[in-house]
């Protein structure tokens, strides 16, 4: 049986996903595999920005640094990343 919360029971697969299950505006995610076109390392945490509704849709996924200033701006799709509870 695995944890409660594990990862793989917050994933979100855009080939599962029910609509309500989909990621919202201000959700925290957080990457499943590098970035390095935007510098950006496997596991690093964002937000979602918008939402790109089609099949399957996307995500704007904003990337701040500690300071809250963006450091990449990163359209992605849902297995893509975890959605994480909580905040940054």
């Amino acid at each position: 049986m695995r944890p409660r919360g594990s990862a793989a029971d917050r994933t979100i697969t855009s080939s599962r996903a029910r609509k309500d299950d989909r990621l919202k505006l201000y959700d925290v995610v957080e990457l499943r595999e590098p970035r390095p076109s935007e510098q950006l390392s496997a596991g690093a945490v964002g937000s979602v920005v918008d939402v790109f509704d089609g099949s399957p849709p996307v995500y704007e996924v904003e990337f701040a640094d500690t300071d809250g200033r963006t450091v990449a701006m990163v359209t992605l799709r849902a297995d893509q990343v975890v959605q994480r509870d909580g905040h940054i």
